[in-house]
């Protein structure tokens, strides 16, 4: 448990955050909804949408707030950009 509420107060290593949450549990996220995604179950489609929004914005608040928990400070600001980019491009995708 304590891996998930690290994301929120910023305690988690950024490798941690980075390759285990955003890849490796992105991955598997991908992997369970793109196949529902392509079905007719309304209800099914939305649950996992919503699963999937979850785990987004826990792993951009994690890549935002454990950003300076490495040894390279550039890695940091890095992170920072990169989540601030990953909101952007997601704003633009669902307001357009």
């Amino acid at each position: 448990m304590h891996h998930f509420i690290g994301n929120f107060k910023g305690t988690n290593r950024l490798w941690h955050v980075f390759w285990l949450h955003n890849f490796l549990l992105g991955g598997l996220v991908t992997a369970l909804v793109d196949p529902i995604v392509n079905t007719e179950n309304a209800i099914l489609i939305f649950s996992f949408l919503a699963l999937a929004g979850v785990w987004y914005l826990w792993v951009v608040v994690g890549l935002w707030q454990c950003a300076f928990n490495t040894k390279y400070r550039f890695l940091g600001y890095l992170s920072r950009i990169i989540s601030v980019a990953c909101v952007v491009g997601v704003a633009i995708i669902f307001f357009k």
